[in-house]
Order: structure tokens, then sequence, then C-alpha cells
């Protein structure tokens, strides 16, 4: 299989570090395609991929964009990946628009934040449109935090089932074997104290990020005037790039080169040593995805002073890895910068919570399995999607014969019903289908509306109707509107989604059925571990003459009535129950 990154900038591919290595290893043809650089060189010589240089300019010019969009396509039409995982607002929606007009099997788009969050008027608009469009045209998006996931959300930018946050958020986890203090060599550190003019004693006020607006420069600058005169010791330093297309005000950058106490390192690769020379990291951006800079930070031990933007609020835990205020709040900002400069204890203990923190959540491993499982069930939704395609027209055909078919038993079970329990006649009830989108399912009511327990609202027809598996023929309506099938992993309860293993999930990549895999080898005798898996068994080996197979002793069982249990839940656990222990 063929895994193609796509990225704006070659400055990504540090943050991609490892995690292409861990794919390759499972079996992928690795391939990496950004604007031309150095970074992307040193990327594809140390993952082992091939790299292709496609020039994009981060800033909006129509032309340029046009020429990338037509490289890129051409680019996937010649090397055919199974999937194509883009980063970065500009790569995701030129990389989203091509490999869909070249027909790739599989794309993924990662959501780094939402650069729509600080513009105004008819633009932020725009962005949001464009970044909906991206969104959509994947057939997933990541969100590298859970605050950025729930505002796409809000925003519409695509459906909550098609935005997932991997692990626990970021783009790539943290190295903590490099982001590690007692492996940095002091004499480095050292070194590039006397390079930045840092005297020993000084108290480093660290920032780490593009020297960009929305990074919050201005707010910076701010807040180091309310704190140098106040510590005379400290020192500003500022690690990170101005950037030609979205330049900070000439005014407020010279302001900043001209104080003695304030160091500009350009951009670095030697981050671990750089964060040694910090006593705190101040985060004044005003937005964000996920802040690597904390992280990283944390990793080090380095505490953080930050506005809680979205990104922010995931990365720093207030009063125990850092300290958040309100976005845009300047003198809280200050303040709380004046607390860790003055209070060395309690910088020490943030620093050493922060580390334990991000230790536990941010491990690189957990991250790569999650999004290497994404892939495969990506690119087994659509093996299947095309071994299945002969399936719906045949669904719609069948069920709309059975419905002129059934029509007069459908007709009395409807007026028994009426009869017995008056209305509603149908029950309706919303379930996970395809790519767990919910649904409602409709059944023929067989309990007594009230409080009491199932089995006592269970009255004999509805009993005896459970029995035949009568109360489950409206659903053939279900299957003429395409939400489900006659055959097919059974819908189980929206609750349950939480509690499904990402190879359990799989059962969502097909319409669910009136009967199954399952259902033929024991219907609710199964354990729930033991029908979840069947159920993915039969997404992994779906074909016509299965389908007969199962629609045949499906047929057997219900006219034998075997299997069926008028009240799985008198004896079965609720997954959500069974798998939360309680």
């Amino acid at each position: 299989m063929k895994l193609l990154y796509v990225a704006t900038s070659d400055r990504f591919w540090p943050f991609l570090t490892g995690q292409a290595a861990y794919m390759k290893e499972r079996g992928f043809e690795l391939h990496a395609a950004s604007s031309p650089g150095p970074l992307l060189d040193v990327f594809a010589a140390s993952q082992k991929a091939q790299a292709w240089p496609v020039p994009m300019r981060r800033g909006f010019s129509p032309l340029d964009d046009l020429r990338a969009l037509w490289r890129l396509w051409r680019l996937i039409r010649r090397i055919r990946p199974d999937v194509v995982h883009a980063h970065t607002p500009k790569a995701g929606l030129l990389s989203a628009l091509a490999a869909r007009a070249a027909r790739a099997p599989v794309v993924v788009y990662t959501l780094h934040g939402l650069v729509w969050q600080t513009r105004k008027g008819w633009r932020r608009w725009l962005l949001i449109a464009l970044e909906r469009l991206a969104c959509r045209l994947a057939h997933n998006t990541l969100s590298v935090s859970e605050s950025v996931r729930r505002r796409a959300i809000a925003f519409g930018l695509a459906p909550p089932n098609r935005i997932l946050r991997p692990a626990n958020g970021s783009a790539n986890g943290i190295d903590f074997e490099r982001f590690d203090r007692r492996r940095v060599d002091m004499q480095v550190v050292r070194r590039l104290r006397r390079r930045y003019g840092l005297p020993d004693q000084a108290l480093v006020i660290g920032f780490v990020g593009r020297l960009v607006p929305d990074k919050g420069i201005a707010e910076l600058e701010s807040v180091w005037t309310r704190l140098r005169d106040g510590f005379p010791q400290s020192h500003l330093l500022l690690t990170g790039d101005t950037e030609e297309h979205n330049p900070l005000p000439a005014a407020l950058l010279a302001k900043l080169r001209l104080d003695p106490r304030v160091h500009f390192t350009e951009w670095q690769t030697n981050m671990p040593e750089h964060y040694c020379l910090m006593d705190l990291l101040v985060l004044p951006s005003r937005r964000e995805g996920m802040p690597y800079a904390a992280l990283e930070a944390a990793a080090m031990g380095v505490p953080s002073a930050a506005f809680a933007c979205d990104g922010v609020v995931d990365a720093v835990e207030h009063g125990a890895t850092g300290l958040l205020v309100s976005s845009g709040d300047i003198e809280a900002l200050a303040t709380a910068c004046t607390c860790l400069l003055r209070d060395a204890d309690l910088r020490l203990r943030l620093g050493r919570q922060a580390r334990e923190r991000a230790y536990g959540l941010y491990l690189q491993r957990p991250l790569w399995q999650t999004v290497y499982h994404i892939y495969c069930e990506a690119l087994e939704s659509k093996c299947c999607a095309s071994r299945l395609r002969w399936k719906r027209p045949a669904d719609l055909a069948a069920a709309l014969a059975a419905l002129v078919l059934l029509a007069p038993l459908l007709g009395l079970i409807a007026l028994a019903v009426w009869a017995s329990l008056g209305r509603p006649i149908f029950y309706r009830q919303l379930r996970p289908g395809l790519h767990e989108r919910l649904f409602p399912i409709f059944k023929f009511r067989t309990m007594r509306e009230g409080e009491a327990p199932d089995s006592e609202r269970l009255t004999r027809f509805g009993s005896w109707l459970r029995r035949t598996s009568l109360d489950e023929l409206p659903q053939l309506f279900n299957i003429i509107r395409g939400e489900m099938s006659f055959i097919g992993p059974r819908p189980l309860l929206e609750r349950y989604l939480p509690y499904y293993t990402p190879r359990e999930r799989l059962r969502h990549t097909v319409r669910p059925g009136l009967t199954g895999w399952a259902q033929i080898h024991g219907r609710n005798d199964l354990e729930w571990r033991q029908r979840l898996e069947m159920d993915v068994w039969y997404v992994e080996h779906a074909c016509f003459l299965l389908e007969l197979r199962i629609a045949a002793i499906s047929v057997w069982n219900v006219a034998a009535r075997r299997g069926a249990r008028e009240d799985p839940g008198s004896w079965m656990l609720d997954l959500d129950v069974e798998r939360l222990g309680i």
C-alpha cells in the first residue's frame, strides 16, 4: 500500500518524524509532498520516503494555488496512493480536491487549528467555507485536540463521526527520549547562553512559535513591558521566524529588536537545549490547534503561562502544569507570569507535574497506532463498498417486492397492535448505522407505556411478535430509505458507541441489517465479544454467496424460532455496563 503525506511547507516534516517510519514498518510505501526545502529531503531520507517538491504558498494566491492543485493531481495520478494524508489548511484543501479528482481511495485531513477564528467579515466566512469543503472531501478528519474538534463540529465542518481525535490529541505526540532534560548536554546550553547574551542568573521568559499576529506577539510585547522593570534580571527569548505573507507591524518588531533584554534566535532545530534556557514559557496565542511548544516545554519540565484559547486548554492544565487566563486579558497574563517568576518552588512543582501529565497523555506510539487503525478502517470500508456495489439496488428491489407481498400481513399486525396497545403503532428509536450516522429504526410496538420493568410491560401479543420476529417487519421501510440492508450487523444502541474497540467500529462501515452473521450463530445467546467479532468478520468477508447463506439460514431460524429471546436484557448485560465493569 502507498501512503502520501502532503504539507504546505517543508518545515512541517519534523513534526511527523517517527510516525512515517512506523507506517513504513507496517507495509506502507511512503511518499511526501510539500514546498521544496532542505527539511523535505531530510525527512525523506530519515523515514525512507520518496520526496516530491510541490511549491505551495501559505498565503492566498489564486494562480499559485491552481498550479499547486494541478501538480498535486498529476502527482496522485502518477503514484496512485491508497491513502492521501494532508496536513495544514492549504495542503488540506488542495490535496483533498486533487485526491478526489484523481479517485484516491482514502483521503485523511488533519485539522491543526482553525485559522478563521481570528478573522472577521467576509474573510472569516470564506475561510470557514473552504475548511468545511476540505473536511467534507476527506473520508476522515483528524483533530489535534478535543477543544478544536468540538469547535469544528459546532461550526458544521463535518459530521461528528467523521471528525476524530486520535489518542489524546496532537499530530505526532512527544518524543520523550529527545525532550528529556537529563539527556541534554549542558555544555551546549552554556554556549547558547553566551551566544544570546543571557547572564547565568537571568530569569528567562521564553516564546516558541512563528512571529506572526495570530501568535499574540503584540500581546506578548505588552506583557513584557509590564514585567521588565519589575524584574531587572528577566530576559525575553523569542524562538521563531517572521513571515513575509503575514508580517508583524514594523514598529512592534523594531521596538522588540531595540530592547537589549529581548533576544531573537530565529528558527531552531535543537529545541531541547533552548527549553533548558527558559524558566517559563509564555503562550499569548489568539488561536491554537494543539500548541507543540507547550507540550515540548512540559516534557522538559518548563511550566507555561497562557491565554485559555482552543488547543491551549488541552495542553495546559491550570494550576497543575501552568497558569491559564482569559484570552486577551493582558493584565491577567502579566500577573500569572509575575507569580511564576517570583516563586521558584512553584515553577519547579508545575514543571515536574507538567512532564508527568505530558508523559501520561502524549506518548507517540499510542497515537501512531490509532492513526494506523484509522487508515485500515477506511481502507476496509472502501474495499467492502467496492465488493458490495450490487447490494443497494438488490436491497431496494427486494424490499419493495416484500412490502407489496406482505402488505396484508403488515395491515393485520398494525390493527392488532392498535387494538391491544393503542397508538403509536410503531416503536421508533435512534440507532447508529453506516458511518455511525443516526437513523430512526422502526418496529411494531410490543410493550405498554409506563415506568415498570420491560418484562412487566411486554404483552402476550407482543411476546408472540418477538418470538416470530414479526415485530421487525417495519424495518422494510428503513431498507427502502437506504438506512438498512437485509443482511448486515444488527444496529445496536447509540450509547454503546464509545465502548467499541477500533476493530469493532468496522461494523459501521456497512449498512446495518435485518439479520447478519452473528444472528445465524446464536443471535442473543452470544457474548458481546463474540457477537461484535462476528460482525467484523462479516464486514471483512462479505460477498454474494455469503449473503445468500445468511439469508437462507435466517429464514430457517425464524421458522424454527431458534435463538430469539423475548427479553434479552433479562439475562444479558448491556455492552456499556459490561465494559465499564459496573
